[in-house]
């Protein structure tokens, strides 16, 4: 499991940006054989050579602009194709996970994933992979070169090499420390200021501007240090590089001279030997830093692999569904200590209309998410249709900055006729389609955005239809008419989780479920329930979830 996938994943791109950057790269000993023939000019009067020089000189200088220019832009390049892969392949991973393993990370947390991780591996390691691979290949050239001018010039070479080299191993520790603890608190930091954002109106409400305002500063404070830990510690495994370095071609410099001075090595050599250990030293400073960097994007690496090669583990689903959908000896909790739902069995029959009543907690928005697959169960089994045959309306629906038409659409293509018959079934037929609509909403009323969201989910109605306390945000009267209208499809099964009882939409459900504490406790039809012997017990129960509905019930007896 490694990153060398995406540096290899398109070929193409990857040769062209080695070829251009190994031509860039010999720039270097190109000067060398240019500053080579001036020296033998200059020195040995070799003017016959002077055209030469120039030719190669000119020649010099168009290869080199060349090269780089090309070299910056297929650099360029490249690298933008490994970020856009990398994130592609996270993001797609990340909407592939179920429901309960997207959940159980902070918004915050998934957002560092894309604004400071992807940024950290091209910083840290599809940037410096490519230099590494060019200035190893450079280094060894300018190393032969110096071989065959004089051996023991060129072993000295390589013990600076090796020198240099040793220090990234020396900062390993502390650059990996640093980098964990910069991309956990990135994560923090984002759901910080996100929840502030999302929560001004509240902040200013309560007077606490000035204490947020203090609170912000300091995360920005500690997220600006620890991104400092992160550069300071790989800028300093280079000045460290670059000092080790320095000493030893102090030295190194001074043995040339020596042995130009006892005539064991030509004068004609001593500049381009000059300028292209210059030239070493700076690629051997340049691969310790890429090495630096290597280790403290190591780990966050380890961790984008993980998510993307997890594959998800997308919601399961039974294959052999006949059309009902099958609960069979049911347990499920949120923890491992407290079961929500407890041994539940029952036989939601194709085509007929479910009302699913009960206080708070006794488990019926759990139980739609059962059937939809956010949430494997403990014990039993779920016998349900794929995700591709189920709608879902929320209590609370979320709509998108872009106009009405692309959130009921939701790119996939519907007539404006369908689309405003959709508008007209939540009662908001004046609203047009072109109408934009602001971030979260802001130009909407809570009850236009829910209906907006109910007319959503009608313009993509499936098989099954689920309602999770879809009415609780509007009034009585757009209640009861939205309710018969979900009530007079023809073929859906739809099951409608409640806490308003109205008896004309009661009377229209084929069957009401009681939940209390995970179990179904009644069941019937609206006339059955009220013949049943546990009528008493019925109306306690009831008067505990919705008092109005006994006023009703007695009153209409």
């Amino acid at each position: 499991m490694n990153m060398y996938r995406y540096i290899l994943r398109n070929k193409k791109y990857f040769i062209g940006t080695l070829c251009t950057s190994l031509f860039a790269g010999v720039v270097p000993l190109f000067l060398a054989y240019v500053i080579q023939l001036i020296s033998d000019v200059a020195f040995n009067n070799h003017f016959e050579k002077a055209g030469t020089c120039l030719f190669a000189s000119v020649l010099f200088l168009v290869y080199t602009l060349m090269t780089t220019s090309i070299n910056s832009i297929m650099k360029s390049t490249y690298r933008k194709k490994l970020k856009t892969d990398l994130g592609e392949d996270l993001y797609s991973s990340l909407m592939n996970q179920s429901y309960s393993t997207f959940k159980k990370e902070k918004i915050g947390n998934q957002l560092s994933l894309f604004t400071n991780d992807i940024k950290m591996v091209d910083e840290y390691y599809f940037y410096p992979i490519l230099s590494m691979i060019v200035d190893i290949i450079v280094s060894v050239i300018i190393l032969i070169y110096i071989l065959r001018i004089h051996v023991f010039v060129g072993l000295m070479m390589v013990v600076i090499a090796v020198a240099t080299l040793l220090v990234p191993k020396m900062m390993e520790k502390r650059l990996k420390k640093y980098s964990n603890q910069l991309s956990s608190y990135s994560g923090i930091y984002n759901s910080k200021l996100k929840e502030i954002f999302q929560n001004f109106d509240i902040i200013l409400d309560l007077g606490v501007l000035k204490q947020f305002v203090d609170k912000g500063k300091e995360w920005i404070e500690n997220m600006e240090y620890k991104q400092r830990n992160v550069n300071m510690a790989i800028s300093l495994t280079g000045n460290w590089a670059n000092c080790i370095a320095a000493t030893f071609q102090l030295i190194f410099m001074l043995v040339i001279g020596l042995m130009i001075l006892y005539g064991h090595l030509d004068m004609i050599y001593m500049m381009p030997i000059v300028n292209v250990s210059n030239n070493f030293i700076s690629n051997l400073n340049d691969i310790s830093s890429n090495l630096a960097g290597f280790k403290s994007a190591s780990d966050v690496n380890s961790k984008l692999l993980n998510i993307i090669d997890s594959h998800g583990q997308a919601n399961k689903f039974v294959s052999n569904y006949d059309g009902n959908i099958y609960l069979e000896h049911v347990s499920f909790g949120y923890t491992e200590s407290k079961m929500i739902i407890d041994d539940l069995s029952f036989k939601f029959e194709k085509g007929k209309k479910y009302a699913i009543v009960g206080p708070s907690g006794s488990g019926k928005s759990t139980i739609l998410k059962l059937i939809l697959g956010y949430y494997p169960v403990q014990k039993g089994n779920v016998s349900v249709l794929d995700s591709k045959n189920v709608s879902m309306i929320h209590q609370e629906s979320h709509i998108f900055d872009d106009t009405i038409r692309n959130n009921l659409n939701m790119e996939l293509v519907q007539t404006d006729e369908t689309l405003l018959k959709c508008m007209e079934f939540v009662d908001l037929p004046e609203f047009k389609l072109d109408q934009n609509i602001c971030e979260d909403g802001s130009n909407l009323s809570g009850g236009q955005i829910q209906r907006i969201g109910i007319a959503r989910t009608i313009a993509h109605l499936k098989e099954v239809l689920l309602c999770d306390e879809i009415t609780a945000s509007l009034d009585a009267q757009t209640a009861i008419e939205i309710e018969n209208r979900i009530l007079d499809l023809k073929e859906e099964t739809v099951l409608y989780v409640t806490h308003k009882y109205f008896d004309e939409t009661l009377k229209k459900f084929d069957c009401i479920l009681v939940f209390k504490q995970g179990r179904i406790v009644e069941q019937g039809s609206f006339e059955e329930l009220m013949k049943n012997k546990y009528q008493k017990d019925l109306s306690t129960f009831l008067t505990e979830v919705h008092p109005m509905y006994i006023k009703q019930f007695y009153d209409k007896k």
